[in-house]
């Protein structure tokens, strides 16, 4: 059992040193801890990546109204026998096209509207959570003085 204590030993020293939400610095007053809480905690990375995820969503319902370029291109080759003599037939085709949505019912600015709800509603919930640790962290500190 001592041999596996020793060997796992360095291992959790390698996984201390490349993962800094580990490692615990000196935190010596309220705002750092708040700090270092709001830069590790979970609920307030999974509501930054929410908002994140809402900011991209609104610009890819935005690039609906840019035109789109389609490029396709195929080449063929057949060979066969006609008339006891031997065919080779080749074939070329290259297609483009360009689509540009004039009008879709407002269908798009409906979309876009949504996700800027829930954008706001995403950045609502990081300011509430942020709140939330904030007070947690502040409640602690204070037991412990």
């Amino acid at each position: 059992m001592r041999i596996l204590g020793i060997l796992f030993l360095p291992l959790s020293f390698f996984a201390l040193a490349q993962n800094p939400a580990i490692t615990l610095p000196s935190i010596s007053t309220l705002p750092k801890a708040v700090e270092f809480a709001l830069a590790t905690d979970p609920q307030v990375l999974s509501a930054q990546a929410l908002e994140a995820a809402a900011e991209i969503k609104i610009k890819q319902f935005r690039s609906r109204y840019f035109p789109t370029l389609q490029v396709q291109s195929s080449q063929g080759m057949s060979e066969e026998e006609e008339f006891n003599f031997p065919l080779n037939r080749r074939s070329r085709q290259t297609n483009v096209g360009l689509n540009w949505n004039l009008y879709n019912g407002g269908a798009d600015r409906a979309e876009i509207r949504a996700a800027e709800f829930e954008l706001n509603a995403a950045r609502l919930e990081l300011a509430k959570v942020r709140q939330e640790i904030g007070k947690r962290i502040s409640d602690a500190w204070l037991e412990l003085l």
